[in-house]
């Protein structure tokens, strides 16, 4: 079910990676339709192209800076990540590196510049993983980190794994910078995009799974998800919200939706 968010009345400028994305363009949607008109959007790319486009490469620490001293942000929301298919002899290098160190390279410039808030999105994969018991024995919550996966298993447990390290690593300079943090972990990202339609949404691995569905070449799946217009505004609010701070916030259904569930 969707929430509504009221339009909100704070001016900020906001950088934003993974903007071209699935998640990031309903993000984009989302601050320019219930922020004020002074808001600035811009995002963070290695091809910029566009008006409102940045150059950023997240595993090169002078381009961030470079990046941050131009448009001085007051939030970046930090959405980039490597998650792709590969090799499992490359998944280390192509996944976990790329995550990890861009994320380090992502806090130690904002610290440096003065950056309000970072607002992270990590992913349920950090929160367990498969056959993993919650530390109470119940239900996983924000307390809980996958113990599990591990990258020498192949590019899905080196994605899960890299999300994990990836946010422990955000935690860890966040408090040695006294850097704001707040985290979103959503679970598996579904829904119609706002701004896009089917046809001109990216090839991220999600939507690539959404298509092979509908085309019937794979059965649908039962999946823990989430629906993209609520991401983008919870992550809306957490740039905002003063409660958010110093989060780590878990966005899912509590059951997995059945595969036909999902397909209807």
């Amino acid at each position: 079910m969707l929430f509504i968010l009221p339009l909100l009345s704070a001016c900020f400028t906001a950088l934003i990676t993974g903007g071209k994305g699935y998640l990031g363009s309903a993000l984009v949607f989302e601050l320019e339709t219930n922020c004020a008109s002074c808001t600035r959007i811009i995002k963070a790319t290695r091809n910029p192209r566009e008006e409102g486009d940045v150059f950023v490469d997240l595993e090169d620490a002078e381009s961030i800076s470079r990046a941050l001293e131009t448009v001085k942000p007051n939030v970046i929301f930090h959405l980039a990540g490597a998650f792709f298919p590969c090799e499992k002899e490359d998944a280390h290098r192509l996944i976990v590196k790329p995550n990890v160190v861009g994320t380090e390279n992502l806090m130690t410039a904002a610290s440096e510049h003065n950056v309000r808030r970072v607002v992270m999105v990590s992913s349920m994969a950090a929160v367990r993983g498969g056959g993993q018991v919650p530390l109470d024995g119940v239900a996983f919550s924000f307390e809980d980190y996958n113990t599990e996966s591990k990258p020498e298993t192949g590019w899905g447990g080196a994605y899960q794994y890299s999300k994990m390290l990836s946010e422990k690593r955000a935690w860890e300079l966040s408090n040695e910078l006294n850097l704001p943090l707040t985290t979103l972990c959503p679970s598996m990202i579904f829904g119609p995009s706002p701004s896009q339609t089917f046809s001109q949404l990216s090839s991220s691995y999600s939507v690539e799974l959404v298509r092979s569905w509908l085309a019937g070449e794979k059965p649908c799946e039962a999946r823990l998800v989430v629906d993209v217009r609520d991401v983008a505004k919870a992550l809306t609010r957490a740039a905002i919200s003063e409660e958010a701070k110093g989060k780590r916030v878990l966005i899912s259904n509590e059951f997995r939706s059945t595969g036909e569930e999902i397909k209807e």
